[in-house]
C-alpha cells in the first residue's frame, strides 16, 4: 500500500507525511513553488521560491493533479494560523479580498519600513520580508501575543486563541492550556515577526474557531 505523500505542514514550517485530511471548512492548500521530483514525487527542497501563499482547497471548480511532473507542489495545512505560523500569506489571486485586506493592515505595521507614510507594499515586497523573518526562524517569548500567534514549547506547537494555549496535532487542535501553565522560557514564537504586528492590528482569517477538529477531505 502506498504511503502519505510528505505535503502536510507543521506550525513551524517542515514538510511532513501524515495520513490525516485537511478538509473544509478550515484546511488549507499553498506553495512554495515546484519542490518535488518529477520521477517519484519525492521532496527535494524546503522552498523554490519566496512567494509563499496559503489557498483555498476548492476555487472555481479548478482540479489539479496533486505534485504532477513539473508543477508546484501542492501543500496543505490545519488552517490559516498553521500556515501563517509557517510563514506563508493570503494568495493575491484565489483569496483576493483576504489578501488586500492582510496587506491594507501589513501597510500600516510597517509604515516605518518606507519613506512614504502611505506606501502601498506589493506582494513581492511582503513576500521578501517574510523570507528574511523565516530565514531568522523562531525567537524567544519576550512579550504578550496576539491571538492567532503560534508558539513551540518542549517540541509541541500551540495556538493562541482566547487565553488559551490550544495544542497543534495533525487531527486537529487536541488539548487547552491556560496561558500561564507554560513556562516562557521553554517557548519559542514561531509566528513571523510582520504577521503578528497584522494579528496584534487585528487583522483575522476568516474561518471558525480554530480548536475545532480536522474533518476529512479528498486532497
Amino acid at each position: 500500500m502506498r504511503g502519505p505523500l510528505q505535503n502536510r505542514v507543521e506550525p513551524g514550517g517542515k514538510i511532513v507525511a501524515t495520513r490525516s485530511r485537511y478538509g473544509e471548512p478550515t484546511g488549507r492548500m499553498g506553495n512554495r513553488g515546484v519542490l518535488h521530483s518529477a520521477r517519484n514525487r519525492q521532496i527535494l527542497r524546503p522552498f523554490r521560491s519566496k512567494a509563499w501563499l496559503i489557498c483555498c482547497l476548492q476555487f472555481k471548480g479548478r482540479h489539479r493533479e496533486v505534485m504532477a511532473p513539473n508543477r508546484y507542489t501542492e501543500l496543505f495545512f490545519l488552517d490559516d494560523f498553521v500556515a501563517l505560523s509557517a510563514g506563508h500569506r493570503p494568495c493575491a489571486h484565489c483569496r483576493r479580498p483576504e489578501f488586500k485586506s492582510f496587506a491594507e493592515n501589513w501597510a500600516r505595521c510597517h509604515h516605518h519600513h518606507h519613506h512614504r507614510h502611505h506606501h502601498r507594499w506589493t506582494a513581492r515586497e511582503i513576500d521578501e520580508l517574510l523570507h528574511e523573518q523565516r530565514l531568522a526562524g523562531p525567537r524567544p517569548l519576550t512579550s504578550p501575543l496576539p491571538d492567532g500567534a503560534m508558539i513551540r514549547c518542549c517540541e509541541d506547537s500551540y495556538l493562541l486563541w482566547q487565553g488559551k494555549y490550544h495544542r497543534f496535532a495533525h487531527e486537529g487542535y487536541d488539548r487547552r492550556v491556560d496561558v500561564d501553565d507554560l513556562d516562557p522560557a521553554n517557548c519559542e514564537v514561531l509566528t513571523p515577526p510582520s504577521t503578528l504586528k497584522v494579528l496584534q492590528a487585528g487583522w483575522r482569517p476568516d474561518l471558525p474557531a480554530p480548536h475545532s477538529t480536522a474533518s476529512s477531505c479528498c486532497c
